[in-house]
């Protein structure tokens, strides 16, 4: 198990130039944690770890290693004290552990092409579970990622038998142990060319991921995620941005910006958020009032943001020509006290390139990891550069508004993203409607001309944004 977390966690502290830096979770602590999560909100969490395993390694030793860990009793959990108010837990037995270091013989030294997509499932209370995916190749699997990509950025209605691929890829051989465990929120651990996937876009044939009430997030390790739950309901906000960006070819002005740090104001308490745009959207006044609001519980940022191969040509934009470099996320005060969750929002917070085709090797890497490098909890932000800005502006609005009711960060985005699958969140009439706030939205005129009757139910405008890091 250690050796899992640690290639995930060695893998991203690279992208950002750091090594060895984060101590690696054992599995008794994973599951301790795991455990407070459902305690302290309800939701019962699994982690899935997507990974390979070598093509060298053949069939039987496979079913040893499966045999192995699937057929040992499960662990009894014992709570040391039941009226300590510190949630603590002990499983036993502690040398539980030490088995999955045969794990990583199993591991690749270098990618082939025909090494074995497994998954690993780990929860509060069971034993984990290893599946083989059968006929699940990297190469396939690669190649039907890309496809599938393409397919949810350029169509509007999904080709639903490349999002069925994935989910009986990731999903169906785990399915009947994520009922029985009773389990309502998936968190992925994957290798770095799967990090991309809509996850919230997969579909069984019948209905999507998340209309069976699953709630989905990505982490680049459990070691690199502070999993601490904190409430924050009516925690006190920064909402930054600028839509404007006069004299860039390769940046798009967003005329809803405005539109959108208003309407998370009216939702989520006037008084509680403080608005900085254009002028006043600079890394001084950010690293102000990081300082001066030391209760800040979310940051949110209106701007554009490009993830590439090497963190320091990573950067969020903001007022004309200053850009803040991922590399550079790290010197800023998000951690005193944490905030516990930055909001990239825009159509172009992604990674890189629009060309799903394009290998960007090291950027998934530094978007998984962009939580744990800025010193936040969470991060939610988008997968693609081409988001459609209005379908952006129902969802960040109607994420606002779930999120003053539903137990976890997830679990507000799934409901946010059920409201449009669903087509709650419409634009008609010039008017975008259904975002939840009390009065529709009037949208600019070159905005409402475009999108008028617009279809937002479609995966291309809700399925990309995810909660990367803590997902409660």
């Amino acid at each position: 198990m250690g050796e899992l977390e640690e290639s995930f966690t060695r893998d991203v502290e690279a992208y950002y130039g750091r090594t060895g830096e984060t101590e690696i979770k054992t599995l008794d602590q994973i599951r301790n944690e795991l455990l407070q999560i459902e305690k302290l909100t309800g939701v019962k969490p699994a982690i899935i770890y997507t990974f390979f395993f070598d093509k060298d390694i053949d069939d039987e030793e496979l079913n040893k290693l499966e045999k192995r860990i699937n057929s040992s009793e499960e662990q009894a959990l014992v709570r040391p004290d039941s009226e300590t108010s510190n949630l603590q837990w002990e499983f036993f037995p502690q040398g539980e552990a030490t088995e999955y270091s045969t794990i990583k013989r199993f591991l690749p030294e270098e990618r082939h092409d025909d090494d074995k997509l497994v998954l690993l499932l780990v929860t509060a209370r069971h034993k984990p579970v290893v599946k083989r995916v059968e006929g699940a190749t990297r190469k396939e699997v690669l190649s039907k990622a890309r496809v599938f990509k393409t397919d949810v950025v350029t169509t509007a209605k999904l080709e639903l038998e490349r999002a069925q691929t994935f989910y009986n890829w990731l999903i169906t051989p785990i399915e009947d142990d994520l009922g029985n465990k009773k389990v309502d929120n998936l968190v992925f651990v994957m290798e770095r060319e799967l990090l991309n996937l809509p996850l919230a876009a997969l579909h069984d044939g019948t209905e999507y991921l998340i209309e069976k009430n699953y709630s989905v997030g990505l982490m680049p390790s459990m070691s690199m995620t502070d999993t601490r739950y904190v409430d924050i309901k009516n925690a006190p906000m920064l909402a930054m941005g600028t839509g404007r960006f006069e004299g860039f070819s390769d940046l798009n002005n967003l005329l809803t910006i405005p539109l959108q740090i208003a309407g998370i104001r009216e939702i989520w308490n006037p008084t509680e958020v403080t608005p900085l745009e254009d002028e006043k959207f600079t890394i001084k006044n950010l690293d102000q009032a990081l300082v001066e609001q030391q209760n800040l519980g979310i940051v949110h940022l209106t701007t554009h943001g490009k993830f590439e191969a090497k963190a320091t040509n990573s950067y969020i934009q903001f007022w004309q020509d200053e850009r803040l470099t991922l590399e550079a996320m790290g010197n800023r005060k998000f951690e005193v006290p944490p905030v516990e969750l930055l909001v990239l929002a825009a159509c172009e917070t992604a990674l890189g390139s629009k060309n799903p085709d394009v290998n960007f090797a090291g950027a998934e890497l530094g978007f998984a990891g962009l939580a744990n490098q800025a010193k936040v909890k969470s991060v939610l932000a988008s997968l693609v550069s081409d988001v459609n800005e209005v379908g952006t502006l129902g969802l960040m609005i109607r994420f606002y508004r779930e999120l003053k009711t539903a137990p976890t960060k997830a679990e507000a985005l799934r409901r946010a993203q059920l409201a449009m699958l669903k087509g709650e969140v419409v634009i008609e009439d010039g008017k975008l409607k259904g975002s939840g706030l009390d009065n529709d939205i009037q949208l600019p005129k070159t905005l409402a001309e475009v999108f008028d009757k617009k279809e937002l139910s479609y995966p291309a405008y809700w399925s990309w944004f995810t909660i990367v890091g803590n997902p409660w």
